[in-house]
């Protein structure tokens, strides 16, 4: 198992939100609409989403499974991912550096 974190939110909820912050973003300038962008979204089923998380001294990767999600302000959004994809040698790493993914093909064995 790899551990995915649970969709937090949902689709009308989700909406209502990017609504919210769409309508108080001329009032509270553009950090409003960009936080809202940037902090909600959706992962489909069979794929997974990076999202880096600086709440302490070094930052770390969780990774987040099938759902809407909708983030906190000390958290980035990394990149969503599909496990039926090819990746350069298997691996899908975390640009914080913290987290290796190996998609391995069914039949095959993967060695390091």
């Amino acid at each position: 198992k790899m551990g995915l974190i649970p969709g937090n939110t949902d689709s009308q909820a989700l909406m209502m939100a990017k609504a919210a912050a769409a309508c108080l973003s001329p009032l509270c300038c553009i950090s409003v609409c960009w936080y809202s962008t940037r902090n909600f979204f959706v992962v489909e089923k069979n794929h997974f989403a990076m999202v880096e998380e600086r709440m302490g001294e070094t930052p770390h990767t969780k990774l987040y499974g099938p759902g809407y999600h909708r983030l906190g302000y000390f958290t980035k959004f990394l990149g969503l991912f599909s496990l039926g994809q090819r990746y350069k040698d298997g691996l899908i790493v975390s640009p914080v550096g913290d987290l290796i993914v190996a998609v391995v093909e069914q039949g095959t064995i993967m060695h390091f």
